[in-house]
């Protein structure tokens, strides 16, 4: 009798402990199975066909009947209204103007003009950042013009030359520790530069307020070099002559 009761006991101390244990274990299981079920959720690839869930940031649609501009200039919507150039854009006022020079950098494009003989037009500058120093025609660009079609303007209003776009040569970055709208809390200009080469086409030379000269030059790098002219005009010249075009 002793001994069956000394069982009963036993047993009633054993079954509550399995259940804890059996109890555990369909826990870890249960996590164990839950985890798997969510890493092949996170990295099972939807099935093919299957649709993509819509992004939070707008898509543009692809439109194969969009060209890619000779300049690499791409419009997503029609280019006529796009490209217009608005009047607000072409001259804001100085107090404007001045704030962005000294907060932003600026998008600009400049110019090698090529005459017949081979010669590149360089002009003499007269106003900050480049003041007294030979240098490209160009400036900053308007919202909606393509590279091109800026480089055309400039070329025509800091010259007075018609020209025809020919290639674009290189894009700069270019940083300078002066502007025509320094103050005593900002100074310098910063300048993203796309440099368009030109052939010249009719009208003479006849340069804008920005600039006090210029002259024509040869389109050889070592002679550049030896005239001691800007980098920026030497690297353009060697970029003609990688492409055959100096």
């Amino acid at each position: 009798k002793l001994q069956f009761l000394y069982l009963i006991g036993v047993f009633c101390c054993v079954m509550p402990a399995l259940d804890i244990v059996s109890a555990a274990a369909g826990a870890g299981a249960g996590l164990a199975l839950g985890w798997c079920a969510f890493a092949r959720g996170r990295a099972a690839p939807a099935p093919e066909g299957a649709p993509l869930q819509e992004s939070a940031v707008n898509q543009v649609e692809p439109d194969p009947r969009r060209k890619v501009e000779a300049d690499g200039t791409m419009f997503y919507d029609d280019e006529n209204e796009l490209g217009e150039v608005q009047e607000g854009s072409k001259m804001l006022p100085g107090n404007v103007y001045g704030e962005v020079v000294r907060r932003m950098p600026l998008v600009c494009v400049d110019v090698v003009i090529r005459n017949a003989e081979g010669k590149v037009l360089i002009l003499k500058r007269g106003m900050h950042p480049v003041k007294g120093y030979w240098w490209l025609p160009g400036g900053r660009m308007l919202k909606g013009e393509t590279f091109f079609r800026a480089a055309v303007r400039k070329c025509h209003q800091e010259t007075g030359i018609l020209c025809k776009p020919l290639k674009l040569l290189g894009m700069y970055n270019t940083i300078f520790p002066t502007s025509s709208w320094d103050d005593d809390e900002a100074k310098g200009t910063h300048t993203v530069n796309a440099v368009v080469l030109m052939d010249i086409g009719r009208g003479d030379v006849k340069i804008d307020e920005t600039s006090t000269s210029h002259r024509w030059i040869d389109a050889d790098v070592a002679s550049a070099e030896a005239e001691g002219y800007d980098r920026y005009i030497v690297e353009q010249l060697r970029r003609m002559a990688a492409a055959g075009l100096a």
